[in-house]
């Protein structure tokens, strides 16, 4: 029942869009720079359903892939585990789906963190 009475946590280094813990120890804080990094990295063209463009499946590779290198340089504590990768790349897989790799729509819930009007999954 407790989990009930909370709101939902996200916890963005999850996706590889938040500060390592050993940075920003409250994970449920967005990082707008790593968001608007990864937004900024969209290669799929301006389409009417992408009308800010679209986050390919190989720029959210190269995204995760570069946080990767990051953290490893910058973070005295850095590890990777096996499962600690599954779950990064699993998390990005179900975020890259939810948004069905649209800018705009990625905006709306990394940046502004809520669901955008008549938003519907693909």
């Amino acid at each position: 029942m407790i989990f009930i009475s909370h709101p939902v946590l996200v916890i963005y280094s999850g996706f590889g869009i938040g500060k390592d813990t050993y940075f920003s120890p409250d994970q449920g804080i967005p990082d707008k720079e790593l968001i608007n990094r990864l937004l900024k990295s969209a290669s799929g063209p301006v389409m009417p359903d992408h009308p800010e463009g679209h986050i390919t499946p190989a720029d959210l590779a190269k995204f995760l892939s570069l946080r990767r290198a990051e953290s490893k340089r910058d973070n005295p504590q850095y590890t990777l585990t096996f499962l600690h990768s599954f779950f990064m790349y699993g998390n990005a897989t179900v975020l890259y789906e939810i948004m069905g790799g649209d800018v705009k729509t990625g905006k709306s819930l990394l940046l502004e963190e809520r669901i955008p009007e008549g938003f519907e999954t693909l």
